[in-house]
């Protein structure tokens, strides 16, 4: 527990995908702290798409840092 006035210490976080009916991950990304638009953006771009077969579909809720538009930019640009 955090005393007053102590600032929480930066927790390290896990992005993953999943395959359906299958327990493993797919594509994590560890990242320190929040996540952001820009930083999400990147687990697509890097980790997700190229570890994806075809056909595969893509399921995300309406966080406001799922921007739908760059990351339907980024599946039709792979």
């Amino acid at each position: 527990m955090v005393s007053k006035g102590e600032k929480n210490e930066v927790r390290d976080n896990l992005i993953a995908g999943r395959r359906k009916y299958k327990k493993d991950f797919i594509a994590p990304m560890i990242f320190r702290g929040s996540l952001n638009a820009k930083s999400f953006e990147k687990w697509p771009e890097i980790y997700l798409l190229p570890s994806l077969t075809m056909p595969s579909i893509l399921i995300m809720d309406n966080a406001p840092i799922h921007r739908k538009n760059i990351i339907k930019q980024l599946i039709e640009n792979t």
